[in-house]
């Protein structure tokens, strides 16, 4: 199936810093782009900045205000940042990246599972070639009625038998299936496949069918 990549909808180019990069242009680019990836002179990331990383220095008055003994690990790697004056120093390592060809299902189960709100996308060099971010992804569900339309009759041609028999319409991002086919299986074949297409959020099944091949299964 022709999903769309990560690639169609990262956001890119991106502001980038290196270890050395001093405190006050590390506000400057969280302003601008809301996260700022630091990268190696060969161009790959290895660490992101946060906001929470930087508001570190705030909440414990630059590492005046140091934890207690009985401090957990979470608040004592805050203090440490807190005393940081580089993006290498304050960044969170390492960072979970992306392939630009990878689908947009998986960035999405990526995302989700891990927590996550955005991957850092890599080119075939392991170089920074953009972010991806959970509002990037929904952006498939703004893909135009006619291109899902073309995405599932292509598919239904290839996988389903007289799947050329299956009439086809998009509306609102909701496939409307019609028409009368051969096998009972198809049938659900069919809406599984429109299912599956990015973008489409729901399926009316109006098919039809000639013969009931559940029965011997």
């Amino acid at each position: 199936m022709r999903e769309p990549t990560v690639a169609a909808v990262m956001s890119h180019p991106v502001c980038t810093a290196s270890r050395e990069t001093p405190f006050r242009e590390i506000i400057a680019g969280l302003l601008e782009g809301g996260v700022l990836p630091v990268i190696d002179d060969s161009g790959a990331p290895v660490g992101m900045v946060s906001a929470k990383d930087a508001l570190a220095k705030l909440e414990f008055r630059g590492g005046a205000e140091i934890p207690g003994p009985f401090a957990g690990r979470a608040l004592r790697a805050r203090w440490r940042k807190a005393r940081g004056v580089t993006a290498g120093e304050l960044m969170t390592s390492p960072v979970a990246s992306i392939g630009l060809s990878t689908g947009v299902r998986v960035a999405a189960r990526q995302l989700t599972t891990s927590g996550l709100h955005r991957l850092c996308v890599v080119d075939e060099a392991g170089g920074l070639a953009g972010l991806v971010s959970r509002r990037d992804l929904l952006m498939v569900f703004l893909r135009p009625d006619s291109v899902l339309e073309e995405d599932i009759r292509a598919e239904l041609r290839r996988r389903v038998h007289s799947g050329e028999a299956i009439r086809v319409r998009v509306c609102g991002r909701i496939a409307r299936l019609a028409g009368a086919i051969r096998f009972h299986s198809s049938v659900d074949q069919a809406e599984s496949i429109a299912r599956s297409v990015p973008g489409v959020i729901d399926v009316c099944n109006r098919l039809s069918y000639d013969f009931d091949d559940y029965q011997y299964v």
